[in-house]
């Protein structure tokens, strides 16, 4: 029951649905795939700002329940939302390529 209870708690916060009608283009995060996103919206992960609020906690359940063996860690998921959902998808982009120049 106690794992049960963590386990519960540990899921990040959701959304009955996307914010006006439009959900984030989550592919924009590098290493979410088509089929991620698309778990991601039916869970009610829908915009960048959420996945940049998640806790390690959070983190973990998300990987754990995509099975993806720490990728989203790995992989800076929660860093990259953050700059997605402060500047957008085209400022992103460019600060991410002006650092692999």
């Amino acid at each position: 029951m106690l794992l049960q209870n963590l386990w519960r708690d540990a899921k990040p916060p959701v959304l009955p649905a996307a914010r006006n009608g439009a959900p984030d283009d989550l592919t924009l995060i590098e290493g979410v795939s088509l089929l991620q996103q698309t778990t991601m919206y039916s869970l009610g992960v829908f915009h960048f700002d959420q996945i940049a609020a998640w806790s390690e906690e959070n983190v973990a359940w998300v990987d754990q329940y995509l099975r993806l063996q720490g990728r989203i860690g790995d992989e800076e998921w929660v860093e990259q939302a953050a700059e997605l959902a402060a500047h957008g998808p085209a400022a992103a982009r460019r600060a991410l390529e002006s650092e692999d120049a």
